[in-house]
């Protein structure tokens, strides 16, 4: 955290639910009476291009650009793209992220890292990293199309988020489908049990 504030990226690719989460921690912050300047990069495809949204929180006006080394918190839709974005890191930094990697189609031929080369790089990157299998917890919350809602319960239970637990739910539950509502408040939940048991 800085002087003016908390500063929270989120990286993943199109259809993941980026925007989405980065809207509802904004909101969230705006009702608990805290100045929010928001920016957000869309990918040249509307799902699977990259996607970055930042999100900066405080008491007083701030640009919403955030320099390498400034952000808090990362929140991880996508391993490989918190990867690309870890520059926006320091030795100050959480990053929680889901483990699950989307394999997009490009123009050229690509491999994927490793997943626990990805990981060992941003470990030495940044303060703590917490890795969650957003999917297989979405799926026990009921449909695996709430896994954003499993990121946002952890980033709930992160000392360094300025936001009550509850307030971000309730603009959680306020922001989805209501035939998915019950679902998405399970997954939050299983996201912030998850941070909460990691901790002890």
């Amino acid at each position: 955290m800085d002087r003016k504030g908390t500063n929270i990226l989120l990286a993943g690719v199109g259809g993941l639910g980026v925007l989405t989460a980065s809207n509802i921690i904004g909101t969230a912050a705006v009702r608990v009476g805290k100045k929010v300047s928001s920016f957000e990069v869309h990918g040249i495809a509307q799902r699977g291009g990259a996607v970055i949204g930042t999100v900066r929180i405080g008491d007083h006006n701030v640009g919403p650009l955030l320099g390498d080394g400034r952000a808090d918190i990362i929140l991880g839709f996508e391993p490989l793209e918190v990867l690309r974005n870890i520059s926006k890191a320091s030795q100050s930094t959480i990053v929680i992220t889901d483990i699950t990697p989307i394999r997009v189609i490009t123009p050229t031929q690509f491999t994927y890292p490793k997943l626990e080369d990805i990981f060992a790089e941003v470990e030495e990157r940044c303060a703590r990293l917490y890795k969650i299998d957003c999917l297989a917890l979405a799926r026990k919350a009921g449909t695996a199309m709430v896994r954003p809602s499993v990121l946002l319960g952890a980033l709930s239970e992160i000392e360094q988020f300025p936001i009550g637990s509850q307030v971000l739910l309730k603009t959680l539950e306020e922001s989805v489908p209501a035939r998915y509502k019950e679902q998405n408040i399970a997954a939050f939940k299983e996201g912030a049990d998850f941070i909460r048991a990691k901790r002890q």
